[in-house]
């Protein structure tokens, strides 16, 4: 998949061959910005709909948070939750990560 960062600064690509590794491109230099490594393969990566901040999931319980200052893992607390998928609200204050079958929300401080 490719997605562009809602100010268009930003594209991210994710290569079926590469399954582990998102490609962060800044399209104002054309250049790599960053290369984002998970030990599972990617099964979802969405940007923020406010600011630069692309968040991704494995399937595990954690959530990769990427901006163009730097990168952390967000651990989710909920026993044998996998984050599979991701949905952030509007507003971009929060995100709606999904497994098999059920869901959880998680909400960012500023």
């Amino acid at each position: 998949f490719a997605r562009w960062s809602p100010d268009s600064q930003f594209l991210v690509t994710h290569n079926g061959n590469q399954p582990t590794a998102l490609w962060i491109w800044d399209m104002a230099t054309m250049e790599l910005s960053a290369v984002l490594l998970t030990l599972q393969p990617i099964t979802d990566a969405q940007w923020s709909p406010k600011g630069n901040t692309l968040a991704a999931v494995t399937g595990q319980s954690t959530v990769y948070m990427w901006t163009p200052a730097g990168a952390c893992i967000v651990h989710v607390p909920l026993k044998a939750f996998s984050a599979r998928g991701l949905s952030w609200a509007p507003l971009g204050g929060a995100l709606a990560l999904t497994d098999l079958d059920s869901f959880c929300c998680a909400y960012l401080s500023q």
